[in-house]
């Protein structure tokens, strides 16, 4: 980024919250010393405001030195495609919750990711349908997974659906016709698939 770039940056946008997963753990030796454990699944996410007010949410990719995200990559995204027993997911979806609630977040927002951060805001924008208004990706998997194989997904109470079956990408998300705002689709948060 240059300088000019960095400043336009500067100037147009806010950070507001910042979440990096992390988490403590005690335990007591044969000695009965407290020690701590600090540890992470590597999750980091970023609320961003713009100059017009509107809030975006930037969800980090893979950081080849993690060990949890390659492991993630390779489980969770290449063979599972699911994002169900993923705790980066887990932490992301309990803290977009958090911030819905206090404000930091509001109905109507934007979510974006790459690579496994696309994975992840893939998932959120399924699991958030009412809330989030637009998702972009970059380089990210699809969310069905080599073992999901070429399956059609519909997301019930609405026009979208999940189709892998796409010759140039791996999976891909149709409207059949394009809602005008997030409240023409489904209002749960938990969609049912059918």
């Amino acid at each position: 980024m240059t300088l000019t770039q960095a400043q336009n940056f500067a100037n147009q946008w806010r950070v507001v919250a910042q979440y990096n997963h992390s988490e403590t753990t005690e335990w007591v030796d044969e000695l009965g010393l407290t020690h701590e454990i600090v540890s992470s699944n590597g999750l980091s996410a970023t609320v961003f405001e713009n100059v017009d007010g509107q809030r975006y949410l930037a969800v980090r990719g893979t950081e080849i030195t993690d060990l949890n995200d390659i492991a993630t990559d390779v489980i969770d995204i290449g063979a599972l495609g699911t994002a169900e027993h993923q705790a980066q997911y887990s932490a992301l979806s309990a803290q977009v919750q958090t911030w819905l609630d206090n404000g930091v977040l509001r109905s109507g927002f934007t979510v974006a990711g790459h690579s496994l951060g696309g994975f992840l805001a893939t998932n959120l924008a399924l699991d958030y349908l009412a809330d989030v208004a637009h998702t972009y990706l970059y380089n990210a998997p699809g969310v069905m997974g080599v073992i999901g194989g070429d399956l059609f997904v519909r997301i019930k109470g609405t026009d979208l659906f999940i189709d892998s079956s796409a010759p140039h990408l791996s999976h891909s998300v149709h409207a059949k016709s394009r809602p005008h705002c997030p409240s023409q689709l489904s209002p749960s948060r938990h969609p049912a698939w059918s």
